[in-house]
């Protein structure tokens, strides 16, 4: 089979699902390759307040259409970017869908796991990974997470704070005078805000009982204030040791691997933005008053030269 007809018959798989299922396939996927934007600098995609527009488009076209369902399938292939976006755009989603499941075929790092706390139930494949989501920040030259620098001011009160100057041991004394109180406060007002945020994103999808509501504090801070770095690798059998909702049923499985196929298609364009395309009931939703069938994707955008990437996050 040629390159044509594969995606041709994957694009029909996409829409069936989307058929059967009533259900809106949205893509969120960065491709592999960089981008050249000038003669010594190149850029990746990286989660930006373009990819949120793109995704209200998206949204608001079948609104007017009527025919957004109620349910979506997210397939999710980042390494993150800005966690603000990351977290309006999951809030968003949340708010309008009533049921989300996650689809995580590789990487769903940072930011987007950010996404992937809006779902009901995430879906990873054996080579997929969420990332802790604590907030990396410029700090002394390089780039920090918050909660690594507050858990690191808890480390020295505990040892230090009950001590003079004079008794605490010169190296510990030059990083003790280098702490910026101001700094210190900024840091966990951020770290504690993310915390925050993964515990609503988690509150709203999982609809806790009141005896489960210590289960999702848990799980956020684990997400956000961990002993591991920023890129460690969470498979899903830890994601769901931690709390997170992993769906391993057959049917999950089943869908994973079309999801797989669609993915791969888009990781060798060239676009320095999420490619956002979406397969969409032809016959709209389940309460939709048209009936007209619609174009199986949004448009991809093209390449821009003033963004600033970083795949670490915020």
């Amino acid at each position: 089979m040629g390159m044509k007809s594969a995606l041709d018959s994957l694009s029909q798989q996409l829409q069936t699902i989307a058929d059967e299922q009533d259900v809106l396939i949205l893509s969120f996927v960065a491709p592999d390759k960089t981008v050249k934007v000038s003669p010594v600098g190149v850029m990746y995609a990286s989660i930006d307040i373009d990819d949120l527009y793109e995704i209200e488009k998206v949204v608001e076209n079948l609104e007017e259409q009527d025919k957004l369902p109620k349910r979506l399938h997210l397939v999710v292939q980042t390494p993150g970017g800005l966690v603000s976006v990351s977290t309006k755009i999951a809030n968003y989603l949340r708010d309008t869908f009533e049921e989300i499941t996650a689809f995580v075929p590789y990487e769903a790092s940072s930011g987007g796991t950010v996404l992937c706390l809006a779902a009901n139930q995430i879906v990873m494949g054996k080579m997929a990974n969420l990332t802790p989501i604590d907030p990396q920040l410029p700090y002394d030259g390089t780039r920090v997470s918050a909660a690594s620098f507050q858990r690191t001011v808890t480390e020295l009160e505990k040892r230090f704070g009950k001590k003079r100057p004079v008794e605490i041991p010169p190296p510990y004394q030059q990083m003790c005078e280098k702490l910026d109180p101001v700094i210190i406060t900024e840091m966990n007002k951020i770290w504690i805000d993310s915390a925050s945020v993964a515990s609503d994103l988690l509150t709203k999808s999982y609809r806790p009982s009141d005896a489960e509501e210590d289960k999702i504090t848990r799980t956020a801070l684990t997400l956000t204030y961990n002993e591991g770095p920023h890129g460690h690798i969470i498979n899903a059998a830890e994601a769901k040791s931690i709390g997170l909702r992993v769906d391993e049923s057959t049917e999950g499985k089943i869908l994973l691997q079309t999801y797989k196929k669609w993915v791969k298609s888009m990781l060798g364009e060239e676009q320095i933005t999420h490619i956002i395309r979406h397969y969409h009931p032809s016959r709209g939703g389940k309460d939709a008053k048209a009936a007209k069938p619609a174009a199986s994707e949004s448009k991809p955008k093209q390449a821009r030269t003033d963004l600033v990437n970083d795949k670490q996050g915020e």
